[in-house]
């Protein structure tokens, strides 16, 4: 039996959520060594740095969570 479309494009769009989600947490990680950097502290440290960093790590979690949803709901159908 052949997947229909709205199946294969479900999947497609968990897959780019979960890609979404995993670059998110790479470039939240990139900030995180950031402050370990004496020079790079200064401007982490800041409302603006880190103001960025728990938006990246929301965002990853926020598609994170939509692409579980959507995995739970194509499983149960």
């Amino acid at each position: 039996m052949e997947p229909s479309k709205q199946d294969e494009h479900l999947a497609m769009k968990i897959n780019d959520y979960r890609s979404f989600s995993n670059i998110f947490l790479l470039i939240a990680a990139f900030m995180s060594i950031g402050w370990l950097i004496p020079e790079q502290a200064e401007q982490m440290g800041t409302i603006f740095g880190l103001s960025l960093w728990f938006g990246l790590i929301g965002a990853s979690v926020f598609c994170l969570s939509l692409s579980l949803k959507w995995t739970r709901e194509w499983g149960n159908s």
